[in-house]
């Protein structure tokens, strides 16, 4: 189909992922669902050192982690601390990327994060 680009969710680093990171794939947007964050950066970018392969980082939904009830009209439910403890997660998020950026040598390979 001529497409660059592909997107999945990611838990954990398995076989069935390692076979799609293999793909000639160049892009690879995912939604990062993993406490482990800065070790999935450590590792796509020792991998794919390299490879040209540029890799960016998420979440599912994040407009939607504001919200409990998941109703739109709702807007009662998004509370200044809720918009705090988002902005919190993400800068965490943000950290363990660049942290691991910087400790991991590696070359022609890019790990980016982004919300959502």
């Amino acid at each position: 189909m001529g497409s660059n680009t592909i997107k999945f969710r990611v838990r954990s680093i398995g076989d069935d992922e390692r076979r799609v990171f293999e793909m000639p794939f160049a892009h690879y947007v995912l939604w990062a669902e993993t406490e482990e964050l800065s070790e999935l950066v450590r590792y796509l970018l020792k991998t794919y050192s390299g490879t040209g392969k540029t890799f960016y980082l998420g979440h599912w939904e994040g407009d939607w982690m504001l919200r409990v009830s998941g109703n739109t009209k709702d807007e009662d439910n998004v509370t200044p601390a809720k918009i705090q403890k988002m902005i919190d997660w993400l800068n965490t998020r943000q950290r363990a990327v660049d942290d691991a950026k910087r400790v991991t040598p590696h070359s022609v390979v890019e790990v980016y994060h982004y919300t959502d």
